[in-house]
């Protein structure tokens, strides 16, 4: 079992790049891992308390991040 400690990006861009990167990873661990930290981002922009509505594409791409793995 993997421990992976993740402090996700707040840019759209490299944070997607950062799910690929663990996605891509996933290959050689196996599904033995477990993620914890900031992902900086959310599965619903019912999980916001105030600021700014997230952008449908970012909520997307981490929520297929947290169904595929």
């Amino acid at each position: 079992m993997r421990l992976i400690g993740i402090y996700a990006n707040t840019n759209d861009q490299i944070r997607e790049q950062q799910w690929k990167t663990i996605e891509n990873r996933t290959a050689v661990w196996g599904m033995n891992w477990m993620g914890a930290g900031d992902m900086n981002d959310i599965l619903s922009n019912d999980e916001k308390w105030g600021g700014n509505l997230r952008g449908e594409r970012s909520i997307r791409m981490f929520r297929s991040f947290v169904n595929k793995n």
